[in-house]
């Protein structure tokens, strides 16, 4: 199960508005590389979705089938709209 926790308000480039909801994972026992003991962690991610701020702040508290996972991906360049860089 992933919890709703939180929401975030982002600009596009054309200044319209969009929300991301935050997702939590359940609770998990992680084991340290540094010191090898465990700790209790949970897992979060943004979701883009269609709402408005009202149905995100509505939405928060909503549990939903599913789990947070790390993928692993092959490189890829990103280039800053603003700067440039790459």
């Amino acid at each position: 199960m992933v919890t709703i926790v939180d929401y975030k308000k982002f600009q596009k480039e054309d200044e319209t508005d969009f929300f991301v909801l935050v997702v939590q994972g359940g609770l998990e026992v992680v084991k340290s590389k540094e010191t090898g003991k465990s700790y209790f962690t949970a897992r979060k991610a943004r979701v883009p979705c269609t709402f408005d701020e009202v149905m995100c702040k509505a939405s928060i508290g909503t549990e939903l089938e599913g789990s947070i996972k790390k993928v692993e991906t092959e490189p890829y360049d990103y280039t800053s709209p603003d700067t440039g860089e790459i």
